[in-house]
């Protein structure tokens, strides 16, 4: 061994006793006057109280080995920086004072590794915490003298006893000491958390999946995200979510390209102001809430190139008035306007308003496309960063970084259970041995509900307890190291030559790879999971967007008011129960009843085991699972207590509590109307009220003109009566036109009164004790709202019926069964549709017919039809929503007017299209529109076969999604508008589900080997295939339609095909001849 080696494995040996020894023996050390300590001294950074904040750290060097010697630290080049760049990143000025000679001894304790915010850094022991206050020399002192380290100067004591220095000429005095104080870190963070967004500005060129792939990386980095030029169109909005930011998005309308789109992180309330798109520009406008500081007003606008004088004065004029509308409504709001504004002369906008251009480099080539334009003083003195644009985009992007940033948490910590095989053999195991002696023995019925509820929920609590888990924040990005290794190359021939061949191939390359990890992992997620299978479908959903479950921001806007979700929740389920407050019920005294109802623990064991467990219960109750596993265990104590409560006719108080879970009735709700509510309820309570509607059902007459809620019924046969009787009526030579009227009660299931259902009941003959168990079943209710963890207070509800349980659409079923308007209706839930047949009999028009033909009528039916309805929602406790009702006239030659309907002295809006359970009729029965909607509506998913395909999705299962989301939508109800269309709409139809196809397989051109490759027919054989099918249905006796079958088909055959060469004319009963 040569005596190098020697040497190094002494000083190896020596290195490792060096680091025992500071670990193990030395538990405190001193720091004295003649130590000198290396301070960072951060100037700007304010705490709380106003009081300078001074953060110590420093590189030190134990001494001899396992002695408390003086500490002389030592700061090296790369720490220095890596401080500076730390503070550079909240914005923080800093100054490094090196050899910094201390004015009096100091302990410091070594509490450990764990790194505070105060302290000074050991090399070997990690950040040490300050035990008391430390001071040295006064920062305005000279750099060069506090560098000695022969410093002459001596400690002495005053007449207080404190320690003082000499005043001499190399040394320090009191003169120049400062103290450096510990801080609460506490208050520290508080000081952070109020901060300005970090903002991220670029013109996409067309947002796309590989440039998306890209964006989402930056989530973790930025709270605002405003992009120009997505090309983004109302059926692609969906597919470019992020997990964590609310997406807003304004297209442009009638032409293509352009559009601007903002990503807001969840973490900052915001509120939409207003979006503006034409033409020529697209604006759109947010105000940003932050907490403890004045709102932003936060603005991004796309301007196009090549306009002309006017429409560029146009648009400066709109961004002036916007912007002074919102200063004057929000006074206390700063502003920060952005966007791609081109050849846009921007002069005036600085001149005009109190704005500041902050973007000082070329953003396009040579040229200053994209600006800044702001009055928030922290963004005006930090420079904006021109960062590389997205994979090969010719605008770059800019980064804005404010004064003080918060830093995003890369960890986030949630509560689960963690459910595995060996704990449901647990659960079993503990109720197989559990004696339910107690239930038998307990005469009340709430008792009886809460012991087992508690029972099992303590049970399954014990197998399958809550814990906290640290988890990463957000989803990982799909890397590799090549990738990683392209990106910095990419990177640094950017910082070099900017844009040119190399960065676009390093790009390219960047994009093949992307797309090749983003093939392997869907291979392994999606092509080998079962197809149509749970696991299958939620990989999908997560591909296309469909899944992204967004956090709701701490403040949300709502009525025109900002409120945290604990207020929100409050005040919705106050808005739910407004109507409740002043309501006396008035039930009907119940004879007693002699009836035995009864279930055996068999049927109880039966409905067990058909619970979906898929669906939402209650937060307090115990999973499904739990029944349906343990079906055989616990039918017989769930079997008594439904027994107890059908023989005492109470339903018990614990499963009449709903938690109300709102679904947005619109896209992006604004008012508390826009949210439909679900109760969640007990699962055991949806097992009661099965039992319950069954002995109802087999007592409760036909319910005519009524089609949802009744078993073998559904829209498809509303609406097929409703189109049979409309093209019979038009087919009679003297019918003028057929006037309908769709009806829309406000709040229907919220109004219902209970009092009133329950002698509807009695007057329908139903059992005595069964009524006794609705009416219990309907009165002293309890709800609460829940939105993600934030959960109302219970509050009574005395009227409505709960929507999302088994009895309550039956009891509304019964509710509505007395409203009869005299003519011809469809019922359908809360939808009602009146519709009469106006002929030359009860009309005055004259022999002379005119191109527009006004019908005067007089005592006109469907008039009285309105004000009897109307009289029977004031009866009812109803409210008949005049506003949102709906009058058509449906005519084959002329153009009819007619007196409008009037309702509580409001008319009533005749339209030319209505919506009808999904389907678009018009006023001459074409269904043109109907097709161009359902093809609309389908969109989305045809885009989302697109970024399935790039994703490597395999054909056959691009074809299970395409039947699933498209062939769906096309087909929907096709019996009841199918047969009526002309040619033109069914080649629109097949061409569209030949560019679904050509997208799924792009290397088969031939359209019939498509269709048998991926076992498809054509789209309009399955149209013909859906009413063949129905009308098999129909041909069943019982069925409600079965009388519209004709009776001649071989001579109504042939006059129908006569009839259905007139352009608009419809044969009676077109759909049963043609599929007959």
């Amino acid at each position: 061994m040569s005596y190098l080696d020697q040497m190094t494995g002494f000083y190896l040996c020596f290195k490792i006793l060096t680091l025992l020894a500071a670990v193990f023996y030395p538990r405190a050390v001193t720091l004295r006057e003649t130590s000198s300590v290396s301070i960072f001294i951060y100037d700007d950074f304010a705490n709380i109280d106003g009081s300078h904040l001074v953060n110590l750290d420093s590189v030190s060097k134990m001494g001899s080995f396992g002695t408390p010697q003086s500490i002389r630290t030592i700061i090296s080049h790369s720490f220095r920086t890596q401080a500076k760049t730390s503070a550079s990143r909240y914005g923080i000025r800093t100054r490094v004072l090196t050899n910094v000679p201390l004015a009096q001894p100091i302990p410091v304790l070594m509490t450990g590794r764990k790194p505070t915010h105060y302290g000074i850094r050991n090399s070997l022991l990690g950040r040490i915490p300050l035990s008391r206050e430390l001071k040295v020399l006064n920062s305005e002192e000279s750099p060069r003298s506090r560098c000695s380290s022969s410093s002459k100067g001596r400690a002495i004591l005053n007449s207080n006893g404190a320690r003082e220095f000499t005043s001499n000429s190399r040394g320090p005095s009191n003169n120049n000491i400062v103290s450096l104080q510990r801080v609460d870190i506490t208050k520290t963070k508080s000081a952070v958390t109020t901060v300005l967004p970090r903002i991220f500005i670029h013109n996409m060129r067309s947002l796309n999946d590989d440039k998306f792939i890209e964006l989402k990386s930056l989530g973790n980095k930025y709270d605002l995200i405003l992009l120009t030029e997505t090309w983004l169109t109302e059926a692609k909005e969906k597919l470019y979510s992020i997990d964590g930011f609310t997406f807003h998005s304004c297209h442009r309308s009638k032409r293509s390209g352009g559009g601007v789109a903002i990503y807001i992180s969840n973490k900052l309330p915001s509120h939409e102001l207003c979006n503006f798109t034409s033409r020529y520009m697209s604006s759109q406008w947010l105000l940003v809430k932050l907490p403890e500081q004045p709102p932003i007003i936060v603005a991004n606008i796309y301007h196009p190139p090549g306009l002309c004088k006017a429409r560029k004065d146009e648009t400066v004029n709109h961004i002036i008035s916007t912007a002074a509308k919102y200063i004057k409504k929000y006074p206390s709001a700063k502003m920060l306007l952005t966007g791609d504004f081109n050849d846009l002369n921007t002069s005036s906008l600085t001149s005009l308003l109190p704005l500041h251009q902050i973007v000082d480099f070329a953003t396009c080539g040579n040229s200053k496309l994209d600006l800044v334009f702001t009055d928030i003083q922290e963004y005006v003195t930090s420079r904006c960063i021109c960062l590389p644009p997205i994979l090969n985009n010719d605008h770059c992007a800019i980064e804005i970084p404010p004064a003080s940033a918060l830093r995003p948490s890369k960890y986030q910590t949630v509560t689960k259970r963690t459910v595995t095989a060996s704990a449901k053999i647990a659960i079993t195991e503990e109720l197989s041995r559990h004696d339910w002696r107690d239930i038998y023995d307990e005469l009340s019925v709430d008792k009886k509900v809460e012991i087992f509820q508690n029972r099992v929920s303590q049970i399954f609590d014990k197998h399958c307890p809550l814990r906290s888990v640290r988890k990463p924040a957000g989803k990982p990005l799909l890397t590799s190291t090549l990738l990683q290794k392209l990106k910095r190359a990419k990177q640094r021939q950017w910082k070099k030559h900017k844009r040119n061949h190399k960065w676009r191939h390093l790009s390219a390359l960047i994009i093949k790879e992307q797309r090749k990890l983003q093939a392997k992992h869907t291979s392994n997620s999606v092509n080998n999971a079962a197809k149509g299978s749970s696991n299958w479908w939620r990989e999908v959903k997560r591909l296309t967007g469909e899944s992204t479950q967004n956090s709701l921001p701490p403040l949300l806007h709502f009525d025109d008011t900002w409120q945290s979700i604990d207020q929100f929740t409050t005040n919705l389920n106050n808005y739910y129960l407004e109507t409740h407050d002043d309501t006396e019920l008035n039930f009907p005294e119940l004879p007693s009843s002699t009836s035995t109802l009864h279930v055996s623990e068999f049927h109880t064991y039966h409905l067990l085991n058909q619970i979906n467990t898929r669906k939402a219960t209650h937060s307090e109750d115990f999973p499904s699972w739990i029944s349906r596993n343990n079906s055989h265990l616990l039918a017989q104590p769930i079997s008594d207590i439904i027994n107890s409560m059908l023989r005492s006719g109470y339903f018990p108080a614990m499963w009449k509590k709903a938690q109300i879970t709102p679904v947005n009735k619109v896209r992006s709700p604004k008012l508390y109307k826009d949210m439909r509510p679900i109760a969640l309820t007990f699962h055991l309570a949806k097992i009661s009220e099965k039992i319950i509607a069954h002995h109802i059902k087999q007592e409760l007459p036909h319910l005519d003109n009524q089609y949802a809620y009744t078993r073998g019924l559904s829209t498809t046969d509303a609406l097929v009566r409703f189109s049979t009787d409309i093209t019979s009526n038009l087919d009679n030579k003297d019918t003028i036109s057929v006037r309908s009227l769709l009806v829309d009660f406000s709040k229907a299931f919220d109004r219902m009164r209970p009092d009133l259902a329950v002698s509807k009941l009695l007057s329908l003959n139903i059992d005595r004790q069964l009524v006794k168990i609705c009416m219990s079943f309907l009165s002293d209710r309890k709800q609460q709202v829940k939105v993600q963890d934030s959960i109302s207070q219970l509050r009574s509800s005395k009227i409505g019926v709960p929507q999302g349980t088994i009895l309550g659409p039956l009891l509304w079923n019964v509710f509505v069964s007395d409203l009869s308007p005299l003519i011809k209706h469809i019922k359908y839930a809360d939808d009602t549709t009146l519709y009469h047949t106006v002929s030359k009999d009860n009309s005055t028009i004259s022999e002379s017919t005119a191109r527009h033909v006004k019908v005067t009528l007089h005592n006109d039916p469907l008039q009285n039809a309105a004000s009897y309805t109307a009289e029977w929602c004031s009866e009812n406790m109803m409210i008949l929503n005049a506003c949102k009702s709906h009058t058509i006239s449906f005519s084959l030659k002329k153009c009819v007017e007619t007196e409008s309907i009037i309702i509580n002295n409001l008319p009533i809006l005749d339209l030319n299209e209505v919506k009808l359970l999904g389907v678009t009729y018009d006023s001459h029965m074409k269904f043109t529109a109907h097709v161009d909607n359902v093809i609309s509506k389908s969109k989305p998913a045809f885009h989302a076969i697109v970024r399935l395909r790039k994703a490597g999705i395999s054909a056959q299962n691009l074809a299970l999604f395409y039947k699933a989301r498209i062939v769906s939508i096309l087909t929907y109800s096709a019996p009841s508008w199918y047969p009526y269309i002309t040619n033109n709409d069914k080649q629109k139809l097949e061409q569209y589900q030949r560019l679904c196809l050509k997208v799924i397989l792009p290397h088969i051109e031939n359209y019939d080997e498509q269709l048998g490759k991926l076992g498809l027919s054509e789209i309009n054989t399955e149209l013909d295939m859906s009413c063949l099918r129905y009308v098999e249905k129909v041909k069943s006796p019982n069925h409600p339609l079965n009388h519209y079958l004709p009776e001649a088909p071989n001579h109504l055959h042939h006059k129908s095909r006569a009839t259905i060469k007139r352009r608009t004319a419809l044969m009676d009963k077109n759909l049963f001849i043609k599929y007959k």
